[in-house]
């Protein structure tokens, strides 16, 4: 039943979580985490900006009638927008697929219909982390924090991606012996780092810095050491091999997050053909009672036999 609604419709759940991930700057996997109510607000805080009261909302919401009071304020700014919606809150609080499904498909024709480009200049996990400092502190929602950012603490709102990243650290890589080879006294090449690696980078200097400290030597204290000649080409390996580990790993998490999506539909279709199994079995079972049944005399007989 609901996969033949989904090709009806022409737009899939993987599809409608890309768009509302991509939207909100979220990292949600399951349709039904959308129970708690808090990317629903979110979504019409974007479009209607001011109208819902976002600092009322619970981001760690984690009962059903935390779920309640969120998609109340939900209602309440359906009301003063004059959005014509009815939202079945008992439904989508339980986390139905199906009620969650219909939902954000409305939410995403919304859009759509009424204010495409509302995203635009609306940063999602800025206006998040805004009210949350706001708030005493509490467990990380993790389906609104992007993979990015839980893994480094940083979130990626500029430099290149890691594909990007890793094809320059490549290119550099290949240039590695001839620039050491033509001149080994000549600084590294200026080039540009992500956040992350900016970070990584700082880290292991400050490391470096108190190492020294704990254990400085004569030799140091008298004159300091020269960097070595192979330290530059060295670091930018170092980092080229970061990059591409967080993109490995990255591609990763992707294909488990298809492999859980796979395994849920190949779940729904057993289901569907069990249904459908169940169905035909009592249709022969009807058919052969009706089959089996003796037959009632004909009415012609009867009124021979009493004439």
């Amino acid at each position: 039943m609901a996969i033949r609604k989904l090709k009806a419709r022409g737009i899939g759940r993987f599809e409608l979580l890309s768009w509302l991930n991509e939207f909100l700057e979220t990292d949600y996997t399951k349709i039904e985490h959308l129970a708690d109510g808090i990317a629903y607000c979110q979504v019409f805080d974007v479009v209607f900006p001011g109208k819902v009261a976002l600092h009322l909302v619970n981001f760690h919401a984690t009962y059903e009638p935390e779920f309640e009071r969120n998609f109340g304020i939900l209602k309440k700014a359906f009301d003063a927008c004059q959005v014509r919606k009815e939202i079945p809150m008992k439904k989508l609080v339980r986390g139905i697929f199906h009620e969650h499904f219909d939902f954000l498909n409305w939410i995403h024709d919304y859009v759509h219909r009424n204010c495409p480009d509302a995203a635009r200049g609306y940063h999602a996990y800025a206006r998040r982390e805004e009210i949350l400092s706001a708030q005493p502190k509490a467990d990380v929602n993790v389906n609104l924090v992007p993979r990015f950012s839980m893994r480094n603490g940083l979130f990626q709102s500029a430099g290149p991606s890691f594909p990007d990243a890793i094809s320059t650290e490549s290119h550099d890589d290949h240039t590695i012996e001839n620039s050491t080879s033509n001149n080994n006294d000549a600084p590294p090449p200026v080039r540009s780092m992500t956040d992350a690696q900016v970070a990584i980078a700082s880290l292991r200097n400050a490391l470096h810095a108190k190492s020294t400290t704990k254990r400085p030597s004569l030799r140091s204290a008298k004159k300091p050491l020269e960097p070595a000649p192979w330290s530059g080409p060295l670091q930018r390996l170092n980092i080229a091999l970061e990059a591409e580990l967080h993109g490995r790993i990255q591609i990763l998490d992707n294909d488990r997050r298809d492999i859980a999506s796979l395994l849920a539909e190949r779940n729904e279709l057993y289901e569907c053909l069990r249904d459908i199994d169940n169905a035909l079995r009592t249709d022969d079972t009807d058919i052969g009672a009706i089959l089996s049944a003796p037959l009632p005399p004909w009415p012609l007989a009867t009124t021979e036999l009493e004439a």
